[in-house]
Protein backbone atom coordinates (compact mmCIF):
# COMPACT_ATOMS: atom_id res chain seq x y z
CA UNK A 1 0.00 0.00 0.00
CA UNK A 2 1.35 3.28 -0.68
CA UNK A 3 -0.52 6.73 0.95
CA UNK A 4 0.30 10.27 -0.09
CA UNK A 5 -1.62 13.41 1.17
CA UNK A 6 -1.87 16.80 -1.13
CA UNK A 7 -2.88 20.02 0.67
CA UNK A 8 -3.52 23.22 -1.54
CA UNK A 9 -4.48 26.53 -0.41
CA UNK A 10 -8.14 25.15 0.73
CA UNK A 11 -8.29 21.87 0.48
CA UNK A 12 -6.28 18.49 1.09
CA UNK A 13 -6.76 14.80 -0.06
CA UNK A 14 -5.42 11.76 0.57
CA UNK A 15 -4.01 9.37 -2.36
CA UNK A 16 -3.72 5.74 -2.16
CA UNK A 17 -2.52 2.76 -4.04
CA UNK A 18 -4.32 -0.05 -2.47
CA UNK A 19 -3.84 -3.74 -2.95
CA UNK A 20 -7.38 -5.51 -3.25
CA UNK A 21 -6.43 -9.06 -1.65
CA UNK A 22 -4.49 -7.69 1.49
CA UNK A 23 -6.13 -8.21 4.70
CA UNK A 24 -7.23 -5.35 6.45
CA UNK A 25 -8.14 -2.72 3.30
CA UNK A 26 -11.72 -3.03 4.36
CA UNK A 27 -11.42 -2.20 7.65
CA UNK A 28 -9.05 0.98 6.35
CA UNK A 29 -11.16 2.16 4.13
CA UNK A 30 -14.11 2.34 6.41
CA UNK A 31 -12.41 3.82 9.22
CA UNK A 32 -11.51 6.56 6.82
CA UNK A 33 -15.03 6.99 6.20
CA UNK A 34 -16.11 7.30 9.73
CA UNK A 35 -14.14 10.28 10.23
CA UNK A 36 -15.27 11.86 7.35
CA UNK A 37 -13.40 11.20 4.17
CA UNK A 38 -15.38 9.97 1.06
CA UNK A 39 -13.11 8.29 -1.62
CA UNK A 40 -13.37 8.13 -5.24
CA UNK A 41 -11.44 5.46 -7.28
CA UNK A 42 -9.08 6.74 -10.07
CA UNK A 43 -8.82 4.99 -13.58
CA UNK A 44 -6.05 4.43 -14.68
CA UNK A 45 -5.48 3.21 -18.64
CA UNK A 46 -3.14 0.55 -19.60
CA UNK A 47 -0.15 2.60 -20.98
CA UNK A 48 -0.39 4.20 -17.12
CA UNK A 49 -0.47 0.51 -15.47
CA UNK A 50 2.60 -0.67 -17.51
CA UNK A 51 4.64 2.25 -16.51
CA UNK A 52 4.29 1.67 -13.17
CA UNK A 53 4.81 -1.67 -13.28
CA UNK A 54 8.98 -1.52 -14.87
CA UNK A 55 11.23 -2.64 -12.63
CA UNK A 56 13.37 -0.07 -10.77
CA UNK A 57 17.23 -0.21 -9.27
CA UNK A 58 17.43 -0.05 -5.56
CA UNK A 59 17.77 4.13 -5.37
CA UNK A 60 20.77 6.08 -2.90
CA UNK A 61 18.26 5.63 0.42
CA UNK A 62 18.57 1.54 -0.53
CA UNK A 63 14.31 1.76 -1.66
CA UNK A 64 13.03 -0.59 -4.54
CA UNK A 65 10.35 -0.10 -6.90
CA UNK A 66 8.66 -2.35 -9.24
CA UNK A 67 6.49 -5.58 -9.80
CA UNK A 68 3.38 -5.83 -10.75
CA UNK A 69 0.46 -2.93 -10.43
CA UNK A 70 -2.53 -4.46 -12.11
CA UNK A 71 -4.98 -5.39 -8.76
CA UNK A 72 -4.30 -2.07 -7.11
CA UNK A 73 -6.86 0.86 -6.92
CA UNK A 74 -6.11 4.30 -6.99
CA UNK A 75 -8.60 5.75 -4.43
CA UNK A 76 -8.35 9.73 -3.92
CA UNK A 77 -10.05 10.69 -0.17
CA UNK A 78 -11.47 13.92 0.72
CA UNK A 79 -13.83 15.13 3.70
CA UNK A 80 -17.37 14.81 2.62
CA UNK A 81 -17.81 18.84 2.43
CA UNK A 82 -14.89 19.03 0.08
CA UNK A 83 -15.86 16.62 -2.16
CA UNK A 84 -19.30 17.99 -3.03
Amino acid sequence: MWLRHFCGPTACALVGALPDLRSGMRSFEEDLAVRGLSGTEVVLDQDMIAAASRTYEEDALGLVAGGPAEGYRVMMWRYTEQAA
